[in-house]
């Protein structure tokens, strides 16, 4: 048996411990052990009695790619699944899966427009972000620098291989330790598993405010907030629906093979006919929203200050959150002088302070700086 090379270096990245762990949470039974070289497993039923897998343990041991790999085309041939998505498996035993599907007539053949799958994608990344922000504190909208444990874990993040489908994309959430093979009892303290729970009770606290939507307002919107409802949540859905806004989206939650009894809402499902709904409960979520720490860039197109008065009120021409708008600031004199000279040289402005966004108007207030942007200086 010839092994490539290819297929020897994928060979080496499986861990033996884990997939000791996948032919045990399978239904696969180790009948005996060997001097630290070899485990053999078999199956219970009586029909697949004669299915054996010898699985080299050491790695030192001559022949042990041909070995494994062996073993691995047995429990292919056993699982109807090929070598792929065996391996997939296998490397990333310990990690949950995020399913994001769409469906429609227009990619019912598997295919999507590159554009539009890029923000298929982008927008996955939009819901990890939103559900790792829902650990630290539960808001109508995030934005802004997130903690550096939110940014490690989404590094973490992989993008595995498509399925068939309509359209179909995996993301992979490790739930390892340093690469170090967690017990059972130690996934639910992970940080990443964390993150899960927090995405599952956002897609279910959204699916319960699209079934009571004729009772959602102003008032009422808050409880949804404090159980995970997010305005990014609700745009990232809407956009996942595509430009006409007509295919359906599917969220489903694969937890780790390790852990299979937590009562956890594994598979959303947000029909087409659902997404104004949606939308306009993220828009209800976006109304008098303010946002701490909003950095605001844009030009100056208008300056106020009453006769006699040192502090100013300027209006800077923005794009916020997916729109142009104009945004009044208020300043204290120093940075209203800082104003003054970017409107008088057509300059753009930085400013850093709190932004309300309200259905009509936005307005900055609590500035603490503003810089000018001289493009020809840079």
């Amino acid at each position: 048996m010839n092994i490539s090379n290819e297929i020897s270096k994928k060979l080496d990245l499986i861990n033996l411990n884990q997939f000791e762990e996948y032919l045990q949470k399978s239904g696969w039974i180790k009948s005996h052990t060997i001097e630290n070289k070899i485990t053999i497993w078999h199956r219970p039923e009586s029909a697949n009695r004669d299915l054996e897998i010898i699985l080299p343990i050491n790695k030192k041991l001559l022949d042990f790619h041909k070995a494994l790999y062996k073993s691995i085309t047995t429990l292919i041939e056993f699982s109807k699944i090929n070598f792929e998505s065996l391996f997939i498996l296998l490397t990333n035993f310990q990690a949950d899966k995020v399913q994001v599907s769409v469906k429609y007539e227009d990619v019912d053949n598997g295919t999507i427009p590159l554009n539009e799958g890029l923000n298929l994608i982008e927008n996955t990344r939009e819901i990890m972000t939103a559900a790792v922000m829902g650990i630290f504190n539960k808001k109508k909208y995030y934005v802004g620098n997130r903690p550096e444990d939110a940014t490690k874990y989404l590094n973490t993040l992989k993008l595995a291989q498509t399925e068939v489908g309509s359209y179909i994309i995996n993301i992979l959430s490790p739930l390892e330790l340093d690469g170090q093979l967690l017990l059972f009892e130690e996934l639910n303290n992970t940080f990443a598993r964390k993150v899960i729970f927090s995405l599952s009770e956002s897609l279910n606290t959204l699916n319960s405010a699209v079934e009571n939507f004729d009772e959602i307002n102003r008032t009422t919107i808050d409880e949804y907030v404090s159980k995970g409802l997010n305005a990014n949540l609700c745009r990232s859905i809407e956009e996942m629906s595509g430009l006409n806004r007509r295919r359906d989206v599917s969220i489903n939650i694969n937890l780790s093979n390790n852990f299979s009894n937590q009562d956890i809402g594994k598979e959303f499902t947000f029909p087409s006919q659902t997404i104004p709904k949606i939308t306009k409960i993220g828009d209800l979520l976006l109304q008098d929203l303010l946002i701490n720490n909003y950095i605001l860039q844009g030009h100056v197109v208008r300056l106020s200050r009453g006769e006699n008065e040192s502090d100013g009120e300027i209006t800077v021409y923005s794009f916020v959150e997916g729109k142009y708008k104009n945004v009044k600031v208020y300043l204290k004199e120093l940075h209203y002088e800082k104003a003054i000279f970017a409107h008088e040289n057509k300059l753009e402005v930085i400013c850093y302070g709190d932004i309300l966004l309200e259905k009509t108007k936005s307005t900055m207030t609590n500035v603490t700086n503003i810089e000018i942007i001289d493009r020809e200086k840079k």
